[in-house]
């Protein structure tokens, strides 16, 4: 009904419900995003322009909702100590219940609604030791080139963030291509800003960090703080790329293409996004009879020979 943009009232008639349940059901289901908009410029708007209305994406948000609230009770005194102590450590919330199953009870993303909510406290980097980095120096991103095959070695990584250009269209992909072997890892991102940019690498690294040594980024994607937060626990170098060869290129625009369009993705959750990576790490290694993923392995241990 809401498609044939019927009215709140009408709907409410038709299905024998109050005005305010379908109101919170098209909230709860609206898959728009509008940041930077004033509540004014919002109320001008017609409501069917700031609401699109998804059964499926309501639904998942009941579902998360509710795994949320259960998990909530869970977070004991105890538990809170042990998290926070941790994350003091620089591990990142999926680092630690990957760690330490048996003292954490919660999921990875749970430990992230706690820091939101303010439920839990991460002093990974304290201002004295933010300011003591910042005296050394601006964090250093080096221009460079990637057109020479000769220049290409392991544990170089392209780093490029997925997005859609208008803001309400929050959710998107960061992708990362070892630029040696075409191996591709795919990390959800909520959102398109530094903050989320930062959260997925850092999932990335606690996955992949022996393999990496550079990352070199398609655009500005992270402000001083994150580069500064990310340095004080990898060593790592950050380039900003301008050409790479035409392989790589060929590759990238692969994986691209492949990627799911918006309405798709929003519904894609991590584990759909690493099984697409391994669909495309399957594929055969620039015309040869061996999978990028055997060239990554292969490339990985001669690394550590």
């Amino acid at each position: 009904m809401w498609q044939v943009k019927s009215s709140v009232s009408a709907i409410a008639r038709y299905l024998d419900r109050s005005r305010g349940e379908i109101d919170q059901e098209l909230k709860r289901g609206n898959i728009l995003y509008f940041q930077g908009l004033t509540d004014h410029e919002l109320q001008l708007m017609s409501i069917h322009k700031r609401i699109k209305y998804s059964a499926e994406y309501a639904q998942q948000f009941v579902v998360r909702s509710n795994m949320v609230h259960e998990e909530r009770h869970q977070l004991t005194p105890e538990m809170k100590r042990f998290i926070e102590d941790k994350l003091t450590l620089g591990l990142s919330p999926e680092k630690i219940v990957q760690l330490y199953p048996d003292d954490v009870s919660v999921t990875g993303r749970t430990i992230r609604y706690y820091i939101d909510q303010g439920l839990i406290q991460k002093r990974v980097h304290s201002e004295d030791a933010l300011v003591k980095i910042q005296n050394k120096g601006e964090v250093v991103v080096n221009p460079i080139h990637r057109n020479n095959s000769q220049d290409i070695f392991f544990g170089q990584w392209l780093v490029y963030v997925k997005h859609e250009d208008l803001e309400y269209q929050r959710v998107s992909t960061l992708i990362l291509v070892e630029e040696l072997s075409g191996f591709v890892v795919l990390i959800r991102l909520e959102d398109k800003d530094p903050h989320d940019v930062y959260l997925g690498l850092e999932l990335f690294l606690d996955r992949y960090f022996q393999t990496v040594h550079a990352l070199d980024f398609k655009a500005s994607y992270l402000g001083d703080p994150q580069l500064l937060a990310l340095l004080e626990t990898y060593e790592l170098n950050f380039n900003l790329v301008d050409g790479v060869t035409t392989e790589l290129q060929q590759r990238f625009e692969e994986i691209v293409q492949l990627m799911p369009n918006y309405e798709d993705i929003v519904y894609f959750k991590q584990t759909d996004l690493d099984g697409l990576s391994r669909i495309l790490n399957e594929r055969l290694f620039f015309n040869s009879l061996q999978s990028i993923e055997s060239k990554f392995k292969e490339a990985q241990v001669q690394e550590y020979e």
